[in-house]
């Protein structure tokens, strides 16, 4: 992230989200990938299947190791409606911990947005990271994430991009909560149980993957 610094669990900065004021800065830039959790929890705000919300708000690509991804773009953002977020409560960890911001390269770091045109940044309360990811609700998608993170990284080893009919269900698996495979949780389940079960048989099919190319 461009304009950004490390930051670690001591820091603390103060934010002020004034509406009157708001440039919009958290709604608008690069377009973001949203974790397959992340996409559940969208669907099942908007009460919409999985096709009707990729075909009608997200993108869908793949990674260069061939991962299938869906794209939230922000130029700007589909749920941004009439200065607010439509989506709010459901909102991704992008926009749950702006100003801050989780990254990985090649280690999961907190990084805080110093610079960006956000009128909020130095206004208002001081507030420490822990008390501004529990303000946010983003401890469960911060959990969630690490896990995706963990899981992309494993993904990247498999050589996805030459086995296109496994990409193919691997989206469906990871993606499709309407698709319900024998392995995984029941559609009661909670979020949480329902994505890192998709995980976890999507960690297997990767294995088998690499089982076929050995």
């Amino acid at each position: 992230m461009e304009n950004a610094v490390t930051v670690d669990e001591n820091f603390s900065f103060c934010f002020c989200c004034n509406s009157e004021e708001c440039s919009l800065a958290c709604c608008h830039g690069h377009a973001i990938a949203l974790n397959p959790y992340e996409v559940l929890r969208i669907k099942d705000y908007l009460k919409l299947s999985c096709e009707e919300l990729e075909e009608g708000y997200l993108l869908s690509l793949y990674d260069e190791s061939g991962l299938p991804l869906l794209m939230l773009d922000r130029d700007p953002c589909p749920f941004l409606k009439h200065r607010r977020c439509s989506i709010y409560p459901a909102r991704p960890l992008a926009c749950r911990l702006f100003p801050l911001g989780k990254v990985c390269n090649g280690e999961a770091k907190t990084v805080f947005m110093k610079d960006c045109d956000c009128a909020g940044i130095g206004k208002g309360r001081r507030l420490t990271l822990r008390e501004y990811i529990a303000e946010q609700r983003a401890g469960e998608y911060i959990e969630m994430w690490e896990r995706w993170v963990s899981f992309v990284d494993t993904a990247a080893k498999a050589k996805l991009s030459h086995k296109p009919m496994k990409q193919v269900f691997l989206k469906i698996l990871l993606y499709n909560f309407d698709f319900q495979p024998k392995k995984v949780a029941k559609p009661h389940a909670s979020p949480e149980e329902q994505f890192l079960a998709r995980l976890t048989a999507a960690e297997e099919l990767i294995s088998g993957i690499g089982s076929e190319a050995e």
